[in-house]
């Protein structure tokens, strides 16, 4: 009976130990999808569809938490506001800001900023094409900064933190 047992318990393990190398080296494992935040600014929408538009390009799997103009969000003040927007940003895995000169203008896109380092988030700040300088509300606070190629917005996207 005890041999039984041995010999059960043994062919359970090697069955597991080959699904689990068959999982590790398997190229048709599924990556989960990352969510990302993507800070931006409404007034210069052509920079935020501009990157969208790369993301899909290379099939970069993810889930959108930014707020679009298509899809604005219902407040009633500023406290309400940075409160939704911290509800979009807790789940997501990076906050990417499109680091044009209007950031700087911007008291949203500060205060996304502010909330993404309140966080721990990692901040990636992509500068549009032609952009010389970061942002000043960027510069200590950017954990990567990038600029706006397909290549590199894909694989800094695709690091872990």
């Amino acid at each position: 009976m005890k041999a039984v047992l041995i010999i059960g318990g043994l062919s359970l393990a090697v069955y597991l130990i080959i699904k689990l190398i068959e999982y590790i080296f398997s190229s048709s494992r599924t990556v989960a999808k990352r969510r990302i935040f993507i800070s931006h600014s409404w007034t210069y929408e052509k920079d935020f569809k501009n990157l969208i538009n790369k993301l899909e390009r290379v099939d970069y799997e993810y889930y959108n938490h930014s707020v679009t103009k298509d899809k604005p969000l219902d407040t009633k003040s500023n406290t309400d506001l940075l409160n939704q927007i911290r509800k979009k940003m807790i789940y997501c895995s990076k906050i990417v800001v499109i680091a044009g000169d209007y950031v700087d203008k911007s008291p949203v896109i500060k205060s996304e900023i502010k909330l993404a380092k309140q966080l721990d988030k990692e901040i990636i700040a992509i500068k549009p094409w032609g952009q010389k300088k970061l942002p000043r509300a960027l510069r200590d606070t950017a954990h990567v900064v990038i600029g706006s190629t397909t290549n590199s917005i894909n694989s800094t996207l695709q690091k872990p933190k």
